[in-house]
């Protein structure tokens, strides 16, 4: 008989262990936050996989689809197959249509293969068909306008994160300089050069510099979690982007009216006037009468399977009387529809022309003013080496200096926030003519 030694079996359950261990520890790896920055492409990649209301809106247009090869199926015929079987038990003697019956048990047996098509219903099924086509063209121009507010979304999300990651870059560079200004002025004030006002307001300025740092740290925190909800994740973890998302510059002049015509959601209101219009044909389907065939052949009999023959042919035509009023007022509802779709076209159509002219004011506007605060920030960068030489030599008072300070900090940060700012206004000008980076 074989023993097992303790020492071996602490080992086996000690590798089992560790096995076990690494093999989550893999997943965990799998699915911690990436460790390389995420380029834009890669952002844009992710967000077609997961985003949901992307992949939703996909769904609805397969549904749709589908609905349309259904609605296909009212001009083919139906064939069904019915098997049957009976049993009839009559008191001995009795009489069965007339006769007498000889046994108390009567069975019967139906085998039978059934035919029928519509052949005229006053055009519903044409117009059916083609209202399912209309809800499908509205469908696409529903995911047409979430993939250009996913872009957009992307576009605004990547950007105020690159621009966050940037400000705590800036934020440091501040507090360098914020504390050089202190020492500098601590400085001058030990030699007599300088009042106590000033030493106090240069480490009130770092302090504030400090205070800006950790702000800036949040705010990437919080454009993270923006990133990862336009991309389809609660969270990515401590990752970090890198890149630039692509821009151009603004068109000259634009056709305004035509493009608000081409946007998805006016596409999308004028598909659902005409389906609206197609649901009123397939409400007055019973003013007019039905013509139907139907035909089968099948056998009949006590045993299984039957041996006598059977055949039947039916050409059918049915004229609509009366049914309550249902059909006159169905047809009214569908009336009052499409009037309401038509009144929504008209208003989507004045709502887009307005939409696209201010999207497009304010992404020229925005492209000319990260021009100017550029050129800003350059001379504010200069001005300040200057007048840091002017005030050390004594050519520049204290409050004169901390203005030009003041002023290249801020000409810094408006840069960066009409950097942002140009991105944004890019997107929303996308958005609004149903245009992006989803393909």
């Amino acid at each position: 008989m074989k023993t097992w030694n303790p020492n071996s079996l602490f080992r086996l359950a000690f590798l089992t262990f560790a096995a076990l261990a690494a093999s989550f520890g893999l997943a965990s790896v799998a699915f911690s936050a990436p460790t390389t920055p995420l380029s834009w492409d890669e952002v844009v990649r992710l967000a077609i996989r997961q985003n949901s209301e992307y992949q939703g809106a996909r769904a609805t247009v397969e549904q749709n689809d589908a609905l349309i090869r259904s609605a296909w199926g009212n001009f083919l015929p139906t064939v069904n197959v019915n098997l049957e079987t009976s049993r009839l038990d009559n008191d001995p003697g009795s009489t069965v249509n007339g006769a007498q019956s000889l046994t108390g048990v009567r069975e019967n047996n139906v085998a039978r293969l059934t035919y029928s098509q519509n052949l005229f219903n006053g055009f519903a099924d044409k117009a059916r068909v083609d209202q399912a086509k209309q809800n499908r063209a509205a469908a696409q121009a529903a995911l047409d306008v979430v993939k250009a507010s996913l872009s957009a979304s992307l576009k605004s999300s990547f950007q105020s994160l690159l621009v966050a990651q940037r400000n705590v870059e800036l934020a440091s560079d501040i507090i360098a300089r914020r504390k050089r200004n202190y020492e500098l002025v601590s400085i001058r004030f030990d030699g007599g050069r300088e009042n106590k006002g000033s030493v106090l307001l240069s480490k009130a300025n770092w302090d504030q510099a400090e205070l800006e740092k950790l702000q800036a740290l949040n705010a990437v925190e919080a454009q993270r979690l923006r990133l990862a909800r336009a991309i389809g994740r609660d969270d990515l973890g401590d990752f970090k982007i890198d890149g630039k998302v692509p821009v151009e510059l603004p068109p000259g002049a634009v056709d305004i009216q035509a493009l608000a015509m081409d946007a998805p959601e006016l596409r999308q209101a004028m598909a659902q006037e005409r389906a609206a219009q197609f649901a009123i044909k397939v409400a007055k389907e019973n003013y007019l009468p039905s013509l139907d065939l139907s035909a089968s052949i099948g056998r009949t009999g006590a045993d299984w399977f039957p041996e006598a023959e059977q055949r039947s042919i039916t050409l059918g035509l049915s004229f609509p009387i009366f049914n309550g009023g249902r059909d006159y007022y169905g047809a009214k509802a569908a009336s009052a529809v499409a009037t309401v779709a038509s009144r929504a076209r008209e208003t989507a159509l004045r709502n887009k022309i307005v939409s696209l002219r201010e999207a497009y004011n304010a992404y020229v506007e925005a492209v000319q003013k990260e021009k100017i605060d550029q050129t800003f920030a350059e001379a504010a960068r200069v001005r300040s080496e200057i007048g840091r030489s002017k005030y050390n030599t004594g050519l520049l008072s204290f409050e004169e200096w901390d203005i030009i300070e003041n002023d290249l900090i801020a000409r810094e940060k408006a840069a960066l926030t009409s950097q942002n700012n140009r991105v944004s206004a890019e997107a929303t000008w996308e958005q609004s003519q149903g245009r992006g980076v989803i393909p």
